[in-house]
């Protein structure tokens, strides 16, 4: 996992899970790996969608 937004590889209508998906600047930006998600051995997300030591995190 890497922190930042989620993007779909391949949404064609032959794979079983399409991905689609709209968003405008002033919705919610679901598509963003959540602060704390684990991104490496003792890393993490933060707030800024970079992964930093677990330790600066919190």
């Amino acid at each position: 996992v890497k922190c930042g937004r989620l993007y779909c590889i391949d949404s064609s209508p032959a794979k079983k899970n399409p991905c689609n998906i709209i968003y405008s600047p002033n919705d919610e930006d679901k598509g963003m790996v959540l602060p704390g998600t684990k991104c490496a051995d003792g890393m993490a997300c933060n707030s800024n969608g970079q992964c930093v030591d677990v330790n600066r995190t919190y």
